[in-house]
């Protein structure tokens, strides 16, 4: 470091007319030689001091630590990269399947507090839930047991909508109910008829925090009767007929037998 800092002011700047006996001294100071020991050359001379200036600061360390504000730039382009690294790489989620599989058995707790990690987990859940062509998800299907779950409401119409869903719960039921058939991406290939309220009022968090209530009908209100059961360890199996629950359980004894 020291031979090139020398080198570099005999090849720039005012070595190109330097006086007498600084080119000397300055190949000295390049071959590695003392600073000290060239002094009796002749006095010091506006060259030579800057030399000597930029000696003292490589060995005393100075020259080699970035100033502060170049260590906070660093800093900041690391951060930027590594959040547009993290937040464009979505995370492949993984669907829990099984009548005995101890995460869809669970009751999941609720999320106290909304954070970026819970708004990144709710995006990898929309897409894990298209990927299946499914018309909701909960948290627990895809191994956190967290109180989240997300609908596609009015599917295939021109009002579908997606909706995240943060701690819902039913605080009304209709008295009046409706049989359909149902079928769930934790139990492949297990469908059958189950018994559900006709209308639900549902109050839950968005990711944003602010409380919504909603009233629901039909098949929007079976959809979400259907992912709240999943937060409570709940499969569409437990209240179909006696037929379908040997058929998710015969399924299940299957895939633990491959």
């Amino acid at each position: 470091m020291i031979g090139f800092l020398a080198r570099r002011a005999l090849a720039t700047g005012p070595g190109t007319n330097l006086k007498a006996g600084e080119r000397e001294r300055i190949a000295a100071l390049a071959s590695g030689a003392d600073f000290s020991s060239t002094q009796d050359s002749g006095p010091e001379t506006p060259v030579i001091a800057d030399v000597r200036r930029a000696l003292e600061k490589v060995n005393s360390g100075e020259a080699l630590k970035p100033k502060p504000s170049e260590t906070i730039v660093r800093f900041g382009r690391f951060a930027l990269w590594l959040l547009i690294l993290v937040y464009n790489h979505p995370m492949k989620l993984t669907i829990e399947t099984g009548t005995e599989n101890q995460t869809l058995r669970k009751v999941s707790q609720p999320i106290k507090q909304i954070t970026a990690k819970h708004r990144k987990f709710a995006a990898d859940m929309v897409k894990a839930m298209d990927a299946e062509q499914g018309v909701g998800l909960a948290a627990p299907q895809v191994g956190e047991n967290i109180r989240m779950i997300i609908c596609k409401l009015n599917p295939g119409s021109h009002d579908e909508i997606v909706l995240i869903m943060i701690n819902p719960e039913i605080v009304s039921e209709s008295e009046e109910r409706q049989m359909g058939e149902e079928g769930c991406l934790s139990l492949p290939g297990v469908w059958g008829q189950v018994e559900r309220a006709k209308e639900i009022t549902l109050r839950y968090q968005n990711l944003k925090g602010h409380l919504v209530t909603l009233e629901l009908s039909d098949f929007n209100a079976v959809i979400v009767q259907h992912e709240i059961d999943h937060l409570n360890g709940v499969l569409f199996s437990d209240l179909a007929e006696e037929s379908i629950k040997q058929k998710a359980l015969a399924q299940n004894k299957k895939a633990k037998s491959i």
